[in-house]
């Protein structure tokens, strides 16, 4: 059985929209039901093809940074990346953001 986004209930699909920050406030933590769910789905999806007409997009992410970290560095970052459960690209960009957040209201 296939689902789609149009036949989950409205307080699931809230929840899925808030869990991936779509939603007015992203949560901090997902419901372990809904996270069971989702796992399920992905891993009875994940041998279909992507329809043609689907592109990846990055909105707004058109300049690329590349920086030198040493080998330690590195695995240092991949280390907490992996801990979150995050590529170590997003893990980065989200302590660039912070830190100018940061900067905009010293």
């Amino acid at each position: 059985m296939e689902t789609s986004m149009a036949s989950i209930p409205g307080r699931l699909l809230e929840q899925i929209y808030v869990s991936i920050g779509k939603g007015p406030i992203m949560a901090k933590s997902i419901d372990p039901t809904l996270a069971a769910r989702l796992r399920e789905e992905s891993e009875r999806m994940r041998e279909r093809e992507f329809p043609a007409e689907a592109r990846p997009s990055r909105p707004n992410r058109s300049k690329v940074y590349s920086i030198r970290l040493s080998e330690e560095e590195q695995a240092r970052v991949q280390e907490v990346a992996d801990a979150k459960h995050l590529p170590a690209s997003t893990l980065v960009r989200s302590w660039i953001l912070d830190r100018l957040k940061q900067e905009k209201t010293a």
